[in-house]
């Protein structure tokens, strides 16, 4: 839908998309070198929770993105979007990791990065779906709706207060 939102609704050249991309990529950057210093700071539970319910909202700010200065709103939520998903992908990852029994991490990551990446065409049906029937900027805000729930599961987890998540207790024989 932000591509559609770009190129058709904002009439954005080819440059400018990617650009715009590319901010949101200098946010995982961003994200990625703030990582361990927010997980010493606030814990790792908080900080599965925290990244995903601070980054989220600002995709609100994409259905009011215009071809005028209102198209920095689309930057800023792509960077912000950008530093909480690479926050939240490490830490969470890192858990899943220590609390697995060695053999089974192949199969772990197998099963999640199916389940996610899995997924993500059903989304990309669904929205493309949604938008033809309501429009782009319409999906959007259904989209930003779902994106700003997300954190929940987490939040309603005895993880939400964890400054340490637990480890596998398993030996490898």
């Amino acid at each position: 839908m932000i591509i559609l939102l770009l190129a058709r609704e904002l009439a954005l050249p080819a440059w400018a998309i990617g650009l715009i991309f590319a901010v949101g990529g200098l946010g995982g950057l961003v994200g990625a070198m703030l990582t361990k210093r927010i997980v010493a700071l606030i814990g790792q539970g908080p900080t599965i929770w925290i990244s995903t319910a601070a980054s989220a909202p600002f995709s609100f700010l994409l259905p009011w993105a215009g071809a005028d200065w209102r198209l920095g709103l689309v930057g800023l939520s792509q960077f912000t979007f950008g530093v909480g998903i690479v926050v939240y992908n490490i830490t969470q990852l890192s858990f899943r990791q220590a609390i697995t029994p060695e053999p089974l991490l192949g199969r772990m990551n197998a099963t999640l990065r199916f389940l996610v990446w899995g997924t993500m065409p059903l989304g990309g049906l669904l929205s493309g779906l949604l938008g033809d029937a309501i429009g782009v900027r319409e999906t959007l805000w259904i989209c930003a709706t779902g994106i700003s729930l997300s954190f929940l599961w987490v939040l309603l987890s005895p993880m939400r207060t964890m400054r340490e998540l637990p480890v596998s207790n398993h030996t490898p024989q």
